[in-house]
């Protein structure tokens, strides 16, 4: 156990990417392993990371596996979840195979497994924190900004819902259940 602690006490990954048009910043699977690296050598272990497909409550789900490593055998294992669904939904109007969706859920599921093993939590500035995602909302100057957070309202604290409410308001603002954003209002 003191092995995988000074690991994590050692590890510093910050989230270099931008995502959305910069709306939010993420780290990769990659460059968490890549981070990992150094660490992992100084203490005598290793990362794998497996990938399978699994139904849950009838929906497809890539499930990744992160086991860590001793010389002397297993230390612990982690897992990470990705909706497949959903990744082959989200980029059918973008073009991309399917192979293609299957790997960046894969990518997504591992990240989420490694983050759990080596406690790599959202500690710097995320578009999700209540902070961050208030500063966001109270931006908003039209249909379009609003409408572009609202994925992330989903998980949204009630303070945040009532103050997306509130913008929507005060930009003349109504939601359109059909066409499931927020219109300007009708008169």
């Amino acid at each position: 156990m003191k092995r995988i602690i000074a690991i994590q006490q050692g590890l510093i990954i910050g989230k270099t990417n931008e995502g959305d048009g910069g709306r939010f910043k993420y780290r990769t699977a990659e460059e968490i392993i890549e981070a990992l690296k150094p660490l992992l050598k100084e203490q005598n272990l290793a990362v794998t990371l497996s990938d399978k497909v699994q139904e849950i409550g009838g929906r497809i789900f890539l499930v990744a596996t992160a086991t860590l490593w001793g010389l002397d055998g297993v230390c612990m294992e982690t897992t990470g979840c990705a909706e497949l669904d959903k990744h082959l939904n989200k980029y059918d109007k973008q073009s991309m195979s399917n192979e293609q969706c299957t790997g960046s859920a894969s990518s997504y599921a591992r990240k989420y497994a490694l983050c759990g093993m080596f406690a790599i939590d959202n500690a710097e500035a995320d578009p999700d924190s209540i902070e961050t995602l208030a500063g966001k909302i109270a931006k908003c100057k039209n249909a379009d900004d609003l409408n572009a957070l609202m994925p992330f309202m989903k998980d949204a604290s009630d303070d945040e819902k009532k103050a997306f409410k509130a913008q929507a308001k005060n930009l003349g603002l109504e939601y359109d259940k059909e066409a499931k954003k927020y219109v300007p209002q009708s008169k």
